[in-house]
């Protein structure tokens, strides 16, 4: 059997493990109302999120993007109060060495939580699917003839992919 003999030693191991439990977190951080708020900035679309080794910058972004992107899950996911689309918010945040994105995401649901005391928890739900399957007799679509890129538009509950098909 193993003892430790000097204490320095187990208050250093306790000490490692409490480092290794933290969450990680901006050096500097700035989380302000922002005057966008409610400006239809609901949906999580390039430039409203920039990040930089080591920096993030959110304009205008409402609460329910900025936990959509801190957690990396889509806008479905995310459930709660009607106010979430309407809480626009900037945010500065600096940390303290370089960092690729995964890290910066971990720190945003880090001063989420310490700033603006928000609470998450997962669960399941069940919820209707469309399961599409291929016919005994085949595919009978064939590939689009049309130029350019595809053009989706949601009508209604679905979401419509049109010039791919003919």
């Amino acid at each position: 059997m193993f003892f430790l003999r000097s204490p320095g030693i187990a208050v250093f191991f306790v000490a490692a493990v409490g480092c290794l439990a933290q969450a990680p977190s901006f050096e500097v951080a700035s989380v302000r109302p922002s005057p966008n708020a409610g400006n239809g900035m609901n949906e999580l679309s390039e430039g409203l999120i920039r990040t930089s080794p080591g920096s993030l910058i959110v304009r205008g972004a409402s609460l329910r993007v900025c936990i959509q992107w801190a957690y990396d899950i889509g806008p479905f996911q995310i459930e709660g109060p009607a106010w979430l689309k309407d809480a626009g918010f900037d945010i500065v945040a600096k940390a303290g060495a370089p960092t690729d994105d995964d890290h910066m995401r971990l720190m945003l649901q880090a001063l989420l939580a310490e700033r603006l005391r928000l609470r998450v928890h997962a669960e399941k739900k069940e919820m209707q699917v469309y399961e599409l399957t291929l016919a005994k007799s085949g595919p009978k679509f064939h590939e689009s003839t049309s130029e350019g890129p595809p053009v989706f538009s949601n009508q209604g509950r679905a979401c419509c992919l049109r010039s791919a098909f003919r």
